[in-house]
C-alpha cells in the first residue's frame, strides 16, 4: 500500500472572463488534465463573467513526482464550445501556495482572458480502500459568505454536514419496556454488490423508547452519489448475550438546501421480523440533514474541543531529556527507552494539509569525497557522473517546496588542500562560511569547483565507536557521515520551540549521496536516534557495485534502531541504491516516497498543531 497517496478536491473559480456570447456573459465549464490526460470537467455555470464552479475535481498529489495541470476554460455555445483561455502549472504550486486560492491568469494565443482561483482540499481515502466517486455538482448549490467584511469564516461550509438522529416510540426490548438502543448509519457503495459504507456508530443510550442521539458531522464526499441508499439499523445494548435488533430501515438522501438552518429531514419507519409477522413495525427514525455553519454548530464540537486542549496541555509538559550515555535525544522519553517496536501513532494532519498552512521545508545535501569514489567524481563534458546525475534528478522536485531555493551543502570524507590536506568532520561545498548554494546550477557549480580544492580520502578505520557521538574525542573516520547529521540535529534543537506541541520551522530534510558501506555503527545509531525524535527526514543514496548490507540497516522500517538502551521513535531514514533506479522518475520517486509519512509521523509524535501561518 502506498501510503503517500494523497487525494485533492480542487475547487475552482473564475474571475473576468472574456465573453464570447454576442449577449451577455458567458456560459463557462472547465476541463482539467493532470500529465496531458483528461481527469474531469465542472458543470456549466450559465451567464456569468464570475462563476464558481460546485463541482470539485480530484487529482492524486505524490510528493515524490512532478505532476503538470492544465485547466481550459471554455465557453458552451449548444453543441460546440470554444476556448476562452487555460493555464498550466504543476500541481506542486497549488499545493504549496499555503493561500486561500492559487490564482493565475488565463490566457489564449498570449493574451489575458481572465483569471482561474484553485482551492485544495484534502480528502481522506486511503489506497486499498473503496475509492469512492466525488460530489457531483448540485443545482443551484452556492456558498454563502459572511456579509461581514473582516469575517474570514463563511456563514456556511458545504464540505459538512450537520446530522442528527431521535427515535419516536421505538420497541422496548426490556423487561421495564424500555431499551437501551445505538443506531449504525450505513450507505450503499455503488457497484459493490450490497456492500455498505459504516458513516456513523452511535454512542449507547439508557432506558428509553424516544432517544435522542447527539448530532454529530459527516464528509458531503462520503454521500456519493448524492441520492445513495441510505441503511439505518437499531439495536438493544444487551449485557449478557449479543445485542439485539430493534429494527432497521432505509431512505433516499436528498441533500439540504444551502440555506442557513434549512434542513432535509426524513421519517424512516423501522422493521424486523418475527415469529408472527413478516416485518412487525418497531418505531420510526428521523434523520436530519443540513449544512455545517460556524454560527450555529460551534456547541456541537465543544467536547472535541475539550479533549483537544486537554491532550494540548498534557503534551506542554513535554520537555528535553536528560543526556542519555553522552548524547541528547529530545522529546518523549517515555517512548525512546529499548523499545522493540514503534509507537503506535494516529495521524490527525495529513502532509497535504501542513503544506498548505504553511510548513516550511528546508533541504540539505551531503556528498561522499572517499577515495573509493574517485570513478564517481570524474567529469566529463559530455555527460553527467553519478554525483550530478543524482543532484539533477532530486534537487529541482525539492526546491519546489524549498520557497527560498537555497540548498546548504556539505563534504565530508575528503581532506582540504588550502588546509595542508587536513580532513574536517565535514565542510562546506562552496568553501564558503554560508553553505548554501542557489539552485541546481548553484550546486553543480558549488561541486565542480570543489574537486579542484579537495583530496579524496582514504576511508580509515572505521570501528570502535565512542560514547561521545558528536566528535568521537579527536578521531574520525573519514566514511561517517553521522556527523553531518549531528549538524543538522543541532541546527534542529536550536530552532524547536520550547513547547514542543507547537509546529516546528522549519522541517528539514537531508539526503546523502555516499559510495562506501563501512562506518561506525555506533555512533551512526546514536546520531538517527537522535534525530528521529526531530523534525529531520534523512535519505541514504548508495552509489557504485558495492552490497551496502551494513547502509541498508539504517533504513528501519520494521524495527526501530537500539544504541544504549535508547530506541528511534519513528522512522526517519530511508536508502535507496542508485543503480537499481534506471531513470531519473524512478530514482525521486524512491528518494522521496517516505518524505511525507515520516513528516506526519513527527507531527503526530507530540501531538502537534498547526495553525495557518499565511
Amino acid at each position: 500500500m502506498n501510503e503517500n497517496i494523497q487525494n485533492i478536491l480542487l475547487h475552482l473559480r473564475c474571475e473576468k472572463l472574456k465573453s464570447l456570447d454576442f449577449l451577455g456573459e458567458s456560459d463557462s465549464y472547465v476541463e482539467v488534465y493532470a500529465d496531458s490526460e483528461h481527469i474531469g470537467s465542472t458543470e456549466v455555470i450559465k451567464n456569468k463573467a464570475n462563476p464558481v464552479y460546485i463541482t470539485p475535481i480530484r487529482v492524486r498529489f505524490f510528493f515524490e513526482t512532478h505532476q503538470t495541470m492544465t485547466f481550459k476554460v471554455f465557453d458552451k455555445d449548444g453543441k460546440k464550445s470554444e476556448l476562452i483561455g487555460e493555464h498550466t502549472c504543476s500541481l506542486s504550486d497549488i499545493v504549496v501556495t499555503g493561500e486561500t486560492s492559487f490564482d493565475a491568469d488565463l490566457r489564449l494565443k498570449r493574451k489575458v482572458t481572465g483569471s482561474i482561483h484553485i482551492s485544495p482540499e484534502e480528502i481522506n481515502v486511503k489506497e486499498g480502500e473503496t475509492d469512492y466517486s466525488l460530489l457531483p455538482a448540485i443545482s443551484g448549490l452556492v456558498i454563502v459568505e459572511s456579509t461581514n467584511e473582516k469575517a474570514s469564516e463563511p456563514l456556511m461550509r458545504l464540505k459538512e454536514l450537520v446530522v442528527s438522529v431521535k427515535g419516536i416510540k421505538i420497541d422496548g426490548m426490556d423487561r421495564g419496556g424500555k431499551s437501551d438502543p445505538y443506531f449504525v448509519l450505513e450507505r450503499e457503495i455503488v457497484g459493490g454488490d450490497n456492500q455498505r459504507l459504516l458513516l456513523h456508530k452511535s454512542k449507547i443510550l439508557k432506558k428509553t423508547i424516544n432517544p435522542e442521539w447527539d448530532s454529530f458531522l459527516i464528509s458531503t464526499n462520503k454521500f456519493v452519489p448524492i441520492d445513495a441508499q441510505l441503511y439505518v439499523t437499531v439495536y438493544n445494548h444487551e449485557i449478557l448475550t449479543s445485542d439485539s435488533l430493534i429494527g432497521k430501515g432505509k431512505c433516499q438522501m436528498k441533500f439540504p438546501k444551502p440555506e442557513l438552518g434549512l434542513a432535509t429531514k426524513f421519517s424512516i419507519p423501522i422493521k424486523r421480523k418475527t415469529k408472527t409477522e413478516e416485518k412487525k413495525s418497531a418505531g420510526v427514525i428521523e434523520l436530519s440533514f443540513r449544512f455545517y455553519s460556524p454560527e450555529i454548530d460551534d456547541e456541537h464540537l465543544i467536547e472535541k474541543k475539550k479533549d483537544f486542549l486537554k491532550r494540548q496541555k498534557k503534551l506542554t509538559k513535554i520537555k528535553k531529556t536528560k543526556a542519555v550515555e553522552g548524547y541528547h535525544v529530545v522529546g518523549r522519553s517515555d517512548l525512546v527507552l529499548k523499545k522493540s517496536e514503534y509507537p503506535k501513532l494516529s495521524y490527525p494532519i495529513k502532509f497535504v494539509s501542513l503544506l498548505q498552512r504553511g510548513l516550511r521545508i528546508q533541504t540539505h545535501c551531503a556528498l561522499d569525497f572517499t577515495e573509493s569514489n574517485l570513478e564517481n567524481h570524474q567529469i566529463n563534458e559530455k555527460y553527467l557522473n553519478p554525483f550530478e546525475k543524482c543532484l539533477s534528478a532530486v534537487v529541482p522536485l525539492l526546491l519546489k517546496y524549498d520557497k527560498d531555493e537555497k540548498i546548504p551543502v556539505y563534504g565530508y570524507g575528503g581532506s582540504l588542500k588550502e588546509q595542508n590536506d587536513k580532513t574536517p568532520p565535514f565542510f562546506h561545498l562552496n568553501m564558503q562560511e554560508n553553505p548554501e548554494c542557489e539552485g541546481l546550477e548553484g550546486i553543480l557549480d558549488a561541486y565542480k569547483g570543489s574537486l579542484k580544492k579537495i583530496t579524496l580520502g582514504d576511508m580509515g578505520n572505521a570501528t570502535g565507536g565512542d560514547t561521545d557521538w558528536r566528535a568521537n574525542k579527536g578521531r574520525y573516520f573519514r566514511d561517517d557521515f553521522y556527523q553531518v547529521v549531528n549538524h543538522i540535529c543541532d541546527i534542529c534543537e536550536k530552532q524547536l520551540p520550547s513547547n514542543l506541541a507547537l509546529p516546528p520551522d522549519p522541517y528539514h530534510i537531508l539526503f546523502f549521496i555516499i559510495d562506501g558501506d563501512s562506518f561506525d555503527t555506533v555512533g551512526t545509531n546514536r546520531a538517527l536516534i537522535r534525530a528521529s525524535a526531530l523534525p529531520i527526514s534523512i535519505v541514504l543514496i548508495g552509489l557504485g557495485n558495492t552490497r551496502f548490507k551494513n547502509l541498508a540497516k539504517f533504513d528501519a522500517d520494521e524495527q526501530p534502531l537500539v544504541q544504549d538502551n535508547v530506541s528511534e521513535v519513528r522512522d526517519c531514514c530511508q536508502f535507496i541504491k542508485f543503480k537499481k533506479c534506471n531513470t531519473d522518475k524512478k530514482l525521486r520517486k524512491e528518494v522521496l516516497a517516505e518524505i511525507p509519512l515520516q513528516v506526519e509521523q513527527y507531527f503526530a509524535l507530540y501531538g502537534v498543531n498547526m495553525p495557518n501561518r499565511l
